[in-house]
């Protein structure tokens, strides 16, 4: 398949494209950030220019949409990382559902569910990071709280859901990941 990855200079694009690489996808990867390292072309592109992703997603099999702020600390003030996230999912699920992409994965988060991480740091408020019951599943209600980052991730995973409402050949999932830590701190998580 051509799958066009979104984020390939993050932790998870560009892990998720080293993959398809080795299992002989042809991989289109993208971001705003140059990584050295990835076995294929990145082309540098910034998702928050509506047009950009129209060349990128013309004669692709699928796309997977990781290309946002990491995290609630990456894009200040939290409303930039709310319009800007807003804005790159829109861009990318809209321009692949226009050319005809009919598999899509959005890259989501467990903060959809909890409005923030465990740590108090991320909660104006101070309260505790709580789930209505353990394991979480996929039927884990949305609880994104005041968190902007949260928020553009319930947005990314509403609007595939109507988009796969309107189109009955569209098959599209949204991953929600948990805290994602670089390689060279999992030493420190031991």
């Amino acid at each position: 398949m051509r799958i066009l990855i979104t984020g390939a200079a993050g932790q998870v694009g560009s892990a998720v494209a080293t993959h398809l690489h080795e299992q002989g996808h042809e991989v289109v990867a993208t971001d705003v950030d140059y990584r050295q390292g990835l076995p294929c072309r990145l082309h540098l592109v910034d998702l928050c220019d509506t047009f950009s992703v129209y060349p990128l997603v013309e004669g692709c099999d699928a796309v997977i949409q990781a290309g946002n702020h990491p995290n609630a600390r990456t894009a200040r003030p939290a409303q930039k990382l709310l319009v800007e996230n807003v804005a790159m999912n829109s861009h990318v699920f809209y321009a692949a559902v226009d050319v005809g992409v009919r598999r899509i994965i959005g890259i989501s988060s467990v903060q959809a569910t909890t409005g923030m991480h465990g740590s108090k740091a991320w909660s104006p408020n101070g309260r505790e990071c709580t789930w209505p019951y353990l394991p979480a599943d996929g039927e884990l209600p949305r609880n994104p709280g005041n968190n902007t980052y949260a928020l553009s991730k319930i947005f990314a995973e509403r609007t595939l859901e109507a988009l796969t409402e309107e189109y009955a050949d569209l098959a599209a999932v949204a991953v929600r990941f948990p805290y994602v830590v670089p390689a060279r701190a999992n030493k420190y998580l031991r």
